[in-house]
């Protein structure tokens, strides 16, 4: 889960629902540090749940796998492409707002999942976030390269309440989490 602390504070809080810990990162210093759970408490931002959001209406992440060609994901509105920033669209989320949409992807090849049900494993390569307007479906700012791959882990994605910042993470271990400011929205 995640929230801001409130307070116009530039900080975000993220904790793991099964476990009493929680984690602050500040903006300013680009990292996360263990914190009280006390702070979690105490913040006044709305709570949301990760993974959160859903696929936005009209949008979808396809696959296209044709052997002995690898397979091959690609984010579509209708039967148009929607170019992303990595050549394998991983995952979208809905701001929100409904205004906006954060997509992951990544330059390596796409991973199987062991778990059939699970849907698509993660993917190798630099990962990179961006966002798109719902309302023209066009690129808002430039693409911000993630320290982080996919390949052991299904990473997935959340918005905070706020909308100020998209984390992307492995959210049932915390194994791997990446946090996004996203500066370039409306206040």
């Amino acid at each position: 889960m995640v929230r801001s602390e409130g307070d116009d504070k530039d900080t975000l809080l993220l904790t793991h629902l099964r476990r009493e810990m929680a984690y602050r990162y500040d903006r300013a210093t680009q990292e996360l540090s263990l914190v009280p759970n006390e702070h979690w408490e105490g913040a006044s931002g709305p709570v949301v749940e990760c993974p959160s959001g859903f696929e936005p209406p009209g949008l979808r992440i396809e696959s296209l796998k044709s052997p002995p060609h690898p397979r091959f994901d690609q984010l579509l509105a209708g039967d148009r492409v929607i170019p992303t920033a990595g050549a394998q669209a991983l995952k979208i989320h809905e701001s929100p707002s409904g205004k906006f949409a954060a997509v992951l992807s990544a330059d390596g090849e796409r991973k199987e999942s062991p778990l059939p049900f699970y849907g698509p494993g993660g993917a190798d390569g630099q990962h990179f976030h961006e966002l798109l307007s719902l309302t023209d479906l066009t690129r808002v700012g430039n693409p911000t390269r993630l320290p982080m791959t996919s390949k052991e882990v299904s990473l997935d994605g959340c918005w905070s309440g706020d909308e100020k910042y998209v984390v992307y993470g492995d959210f049932w271990t915390f194994r791997a989490v990446s946090v996004v400011h996203v500066d370039i929205l409306p206040k």
